[in-house]
């Protein structure tokens, strides 16, 4: 049996006794022919006498069944459905969701704690989202399980911040149910939404410390050596007690001991003796969140880059290379990522990255504006005056970066993982090495060969944000209920329809009615 969204309206059926009421008398019809118009009233037609009442008019059984489909359309029958609704699982796969506890991940014990409950409330056809990402999704069926190799790949990585999702992803027939440790407070509004049926809260540990950010610079006095800044926080709710470790291709650099009282930050200065690895920053012991106990900073944006520069170079080349804060001169026997070249290079360089100065036989003082291309990557080129350049008019092959007019001054092009800044003036001519942009135009120069921003901060850092594992209280979610139009099946399409061909149909036989008898020439009575 149907249910009805607003019964009242079957109250109506009772206006079917009133539909027959109306049709109670009828009289039988009769035809009396006449010449003309005018003459009917003063006819008698011999069925006057006989004419009688009968039956109610058949009429009102069709029109009572009219009236009575639309008091069942207006008051809204509908089935429940038995087929279980299908579940969209809204996963907070934040960084904090990576905590681990038990040996477990939040984020894998959550979800085996959500699918045990949707497929013990009958729930078959499962579809994960990401509150990260909503376009990543993955669809389960009841044979999938948590530990399966789908979900493993799709929950690998956190995908960054939760955020709520757009209203019309939560539209529709479907069941929404969130998974959460309640760590980052930015979802409480949308947690308190009449859309999310059930709220599955994960995780029970509060302590963290975090390496927040590593960053490292040369010493000032220029002796070898650089200096680390290192900073922590305790993101718990007790003291903590660690151990900072600083290496480099496994040597230990550096150890200091580190007390954090709770909600509380710590930075320190640590002077270490240059390295050509990774610099890579630990501490000790670790806690739920592994991710932030480590901070590694690559080898090229740790240490100054030793470039080499060839013999029959001008000096102040490399008094530039030795001003600069990134780069070095290379020991005797020394690799270097950088080798510099004053003319055709004799021999094929062995460094990754070479710049060649070659202005050519007869360079000749510029007159054009000097500017940067367009596609230059460097960023940190210096303003050049035309006068202090003199370059040679030869062609020059790969990338253009710096010209005068149209005329190209320097060009980069990579072959074999090789990397040629081709530079068409002379460093050495004029009064150039003495100018303030001169170290600035080297260190352009090198930024081009080595691909990479010398001026930019040798750090790496994490936000503070996705440290904070200790899981807040969340709102009460409404009861585990579909929506009023979740899980039924709406009939009152088909009373509305019915009514309106039985309407139709009576419309019909009223108009046959009405019309002329085939054959007549009079008029009918």
């Amino acid at each position: 049996m149907p249910d009805f969204a607003s019964p009242a309206w079957l109250l109506a059926l009772a206006g079917i006794a009133l539909i027959r009421w109306l049709h109670r008398f009828r009289t039988a019809s009769a035809s009396v022919l006449v010449p003309a118009l005018h003459l009917w009233p003063h006819a008698a037609g011999e069925s006057d006498a006989g004419r009688h009442r009968e039956r109610p008019d058949p009429a009102w059984r069709l029109r009572a069944a009219i009236a009575a489909a639309v008091a069942v359309a207006l008051s809204g029958p509908y089935w429940a459905s038995t087929r279980p609704l299908a579940l969209t699982l809204w996963i907070d796969d934040s960084p904090s969701m990576q905590a681990v506890e038990s040996g477990r991940r939040r984020i894998d014990a959550g979800l085996a704690a959500a699918l045990t409950a949707a497929r013990a409330a009958g729930h078959t056809e499962i579809t994960l989202r990401s509150l990260a990402d909503p376009a990543a999704s993955l669809a389960l069926d009841a044979e999938d399980r948590p530990d399966s190799a789908a979900v493993a790949i799709w929950l690998a990585e956190p995908r960054g911040a939760p955020a709520p999702p757009a209203p019309v992803l939560m539209a529709g027939d479907t069941i929404h149910w969130a998974l959460t440790d309640g760590a980052d407070r930015s979802l409480d509004q949308w947690l308190a939404n009449p859309r999310l049926a059930k709220i599955v809260q994960i995780g029970t540990a509060t302590e963290n410390v975090a390496l927040l950010r590593l960053a490292i610079s040369p010493a000032p006095e220029g002796d070898g050596t650089s200096i680390a800044f290192v900073r922590l926080r305790n993101f718990g709710r007790q003291p903590a007690h660690r151990t900072l470790r600083l290496q480099s291709n496994g040597t230990l650099l550096a150890e200091t001991a580190v007390t954090l009282p709770p909600d509380a930050e710590h930075r320190l200065q640590i002077a270490l003796q240059n390295g050509s690895a990774d610099l890579m920053a630990s501490i000790a012991p670790g806690d739920a969140l592994a991710r932030d106990d480590r901070l590694v900073l690559a080898a090229e944006r740790a240490w100054p880059l030793a470039v080499v520069v060839a013999a029959g170079c001008d000096r102040r080349l490399g008094m530039a290379i030795a001003a600069h804060p990134r780069l070095r001169l290379a020991g005797a026997g020394e690799g270097a990522a950088l080798s510099l070249h004053c003319g055709p290079p004799a021999a094929p360089p062995n460094a990754p990255a070479t710049i060649v100065f070659d202005a050519g036989d007869e360079p000749q003082r510029l007159s054009a504006p000097v500017h940067r291309a367009t596609d230059a990557a460097a960023r940190d080129w210096p303003m050049l005056e035309a006068a202090w350049l003199k370059a040679g008019d030869r062609p020059l092959q790969g990338r253009v970066v710096l010209q005068a007019g149209t005329r190209p001054l320097v060009a980069v092009r990579r072959q074999a993982g090789h990397s040629v800044v081709d530079v068409a003036f002379d460093p050495s001519a004029g009064d150039l090495p003495t100018r303030a942009a001169f170290p600035r135009l080297i260190g352009a120069l090198a930024d081009e060969g080595l691909g990479i921003r010398l001026q930019a901060p040798a750090a790496i850092a994490l936000p503070a944000d996705e440290s904070k594992i200790a899981p807040g209280p969340l709102p009460s979610a409404p009861l585990a209920t579909p929506s009023a139009r979740a899980g039924v099946t709406d009939a009152s399409w088909l009373a509305l329809a019915l009514a309106t061909v039985l309407f139709t149909f009576d419309l019909l036989r009223v108009a046959r009615h009405r019309r002329p008898a085939p054959g007549a020439d009079g008029f009918r009575r």
